[in-house]
């Protein structure tokens, strides 16, 4: 992928037509807090709240994660997000262990029907995969920039997805040629 090429996205489409003829929804990005994906959200008469979870994740500067970690970054009542930015953070999370614990909070925090949006890399375990920092471009395109290499602990393959959110209503599965599969959930 070519650094800071417009990337089509159908996950996003989607994600944006679930919140189509709405106003004053409530978003999560949980990337990188980016002007753009703010002007996006709210020009659409949405509130948004970011919360970079995966410097959090991923240990940020110190290099190790803390189990009560999701009390401090995900502390939000429950039930308040009808949409969440996931990107590409869960399948980098170093720490396998914390993977359902933050899907599980995910979905304290989201309503019944709420859309969640998230990124997994394709390659395979032990390569090196480039993290993204997510700006939206369009309802339907996005802007990545590279925001780090990490190895790939653990690539999931659709039934590992499928079994991370099995508590949820459904999910839709979008491969690109580009080593992404975009994930599409609904609470």
């Amino acid at each position: 992928m070519i650094e800071g090429a417009i990337r089509r996205s159908n996950g996003l489409r989607e994600f944006f037509a679930h919140l189509e003829g709405q106003q004053g929804l409530r978003v999560l990005d949980v990337g990188l807090p980016l002007q753009a994906n703010v002007n996006v959200i709210t020009g659409l008469g949405h509130r948004i709240y970011s919360e970079d979870l995966f410097r959090e994740l991923t240990g940020g500067a110190k290099g190790s994660v803390s189990p009560d970690l999701l009390d401090h970054c995900l502390n939000y009542p429950p039930g308040l997000f009808d949409g969440v930015l996931g990107w590409d953070m869960l399948d980098l999370i170093p720490n396998p262990e914390m993977v359902s614990p933050t899907v599980g909070r995910l979905a304290e925090i989201t309503r019944v029907g709420a859309v969640l949006l998230f990124f997994f890399h394709t390659a395979e375990p032990g390569a090196s995969v480039t993290a993204f920092r997510s700006q939206i471009s369009s309802p339907g395109s996005l802007t990545l920039h590279g925001r780090g290499d990490y190895r790939l602990k653990r690539p999931f393959n659709n039934r590992n997805i499928e079994n991370m959110f099995n508590g949820f209503r459904s999910l839709k599965f979008f491969l690109a040629q580009d080593g992404l599969r975009e994930v599409l959930v609904v609470r």
